[in-house]
């Protein structure tokens, strides 16, 4: 059995300026750019990509809304983002179809979730730089090799 990486990345820039707010409130507007997908060497894929961050409720819920256009046709994900631990920096994705993922706030511009669809692990990574943020989804299978597990001993 094969394992496949792919690894893809959208550069998007916002129409809005950076701010000295806090995460989310530092991240709303709404970002354009174009989704890459990679095979081990080369670009297979590129769909214009769309990301949309506002407020629903002040400092509780945001849409987080997704937008992924393939062969003229929009695929729209409307998921929200809400607190768990601020202090921690810990938000949750919720997919509103019993789908939650963890989401960490890293340095005040790094979001980060890691979650499993069906047999992929999947890590995703936000980075806002000034008013573009830098979207990287990296997905692997299973380890071909397993390792550990045994104790090293004199």
């Amino acid at each position: 059995m094969r394992s496949y990486f792919f690894i893809l990345m959208l550069f998007g820039i916002s129409c809005t300026g950076y701010t000295q707010k806090e995460f989310p409130d530092s991240w709303i507007g709404d970002y354009y750019g174009d989704l890459k997908i990679y095979s081990a060497d080369t670009v297979k894929i590129v769909l214009p990509m769309e990301l949309h961050i506002a407020p629903i409720k002040k400092d509780s819920l945001y849409n987080w809304q997704l937008i992924y256009t393939y062969k003229g046709k929009k695929d729209i994900r409307n998921y929200e983002l809400s607190s768990a631990d601020v202090k921690k920096g810990h938000f949750v994705i919720n997919e509103k179809n019993s789908i939650l993922i963890d989401a960490f706030l890293h340095n005040r511009n790094i979001l980060t979730t890691f979650f499993q669809v069906e047999d992929s692990y999947i890590v995703a990574g936000y980075r806002l730089e000034g008013n573009v943020i830098h979207f990287e989804i990296i997905a692997a299978g299973k380890p071909v090799k397993e390792s550990g597990g045994q104790s090293i001993g004199n």
